[in-house]
């Protein structure tokens, strides 16, 4: 059976460049206007990426990734109270994606190797029933041979134009009438 081995590193991968989702609801101290929405916007996305802002009167909704929620959340925090906020790490969920991908793949192809190691199984037991049964036909074979060549050879028939049953004795002379003598 094949080993099946990887190198799971703890460092960032590349491709996240802020590693917290941050998201959370500004429960607005006086109505939220686009000024406020821009000026939110303006900051969030000195820290951050994957900006989302949206305000509609006294609730401002906001999504960043960043690498220090605390920034964003002390900034929001100078526009009023917090809600549902939430922070995750996309660098350990992408981590644990790794490593769950990593154990399906491992688990596919142990389920492979098994199937094949069945199928070759199930095969090498075809082939033992084949032989066993070829083996039983060639011993079968041999013993009609056998009994074949071990009977008495019939006797030799008499030659060609001869009836069935004839002998080879000369056969006797027909009696002779009286006629013209």
């Amino acid at each position: 059976m094949q080993s099946v081995t990887t190198n799971v590193q703890k460092s960032p991968p590349a491709d996240i460049r802020f590693g917290y989702c941050t998201e959370f609801i500004i429960n607005a101290e006086k109505p939220a206007d686009e000024t406020t929405e821009q000026e939110l916007k303006d900051y969030l996305s000195s820290i951050g990426d994957s900006l989302v802002v949206v305000a509609d009167d006294d609730i401002v909704k906001i999504h960043v990734h960043t690498n220090d929620p605390g920034l964003a959340i002390q900034k929001a925090l100078t526009y009023g109270s917090l809600s549902r906020i939430k922070i995750d790490n996309m660098r350990e969920e992408h981590q644990e994606k790794l490593i769950k991908d990593f154990e399906r793949l491992a688990a596919q192809q142990k389920a492979e190797e098994e199937a094949k190691a069945a199928s070759q199984a199930a095969d090498q037991q075809q082939i033992g029933l084949e032989q066993q049964s070829l083996r039983s036909y060639l011993n079968q074979a041999k013993r009609s041979w056998n009994t074949w060549t071990s009977q008495p050879s019939p006797a030799p028939e008499a030659g060609p134009g001869s009836a069935p049953g004839a002998s080879s004795q000369p056969a006797p002379s027909a009696p002779t009438t009286g006629g013209n003598n």
